[in-house]
């Protein structure tokens, strides 16, 4: 599942993000993923600019938790 959790009116609100419905990614919002199937990992790669590398070294049951950045990363 993928999320996105913003500031709206001093509140925080979550909206789910569901591959293949157009929806706005909201500036500044914090992108939340859980277990995401094959489609949202391509989902991710086509909208949210991530290098598929990142995207596949997070779900290696091998690799430790690591924070990665990219300069030109949405």
């Amino acid at each position: 599942m993928i999320w996105q959790n913003f500031e709206k009116n001093g509140l925080l609100e979550r909206m789910q993000i569901i591959p293949g419905e157009m929806q706005e990614i909201i500036q500044g919002a914090w992108i939340e993923i859980a277990i995401p199937t094959p489609t949202e990992v391509e989902w991710m790669v086509a909208n949210l600019n991530l290098p598929p590398e990142f995207i596949k070294s997070v779900l290696d049951e091998e690799e430790s938790s690591h924070v990665d950045t990219a300069d030109d990363a949405k």
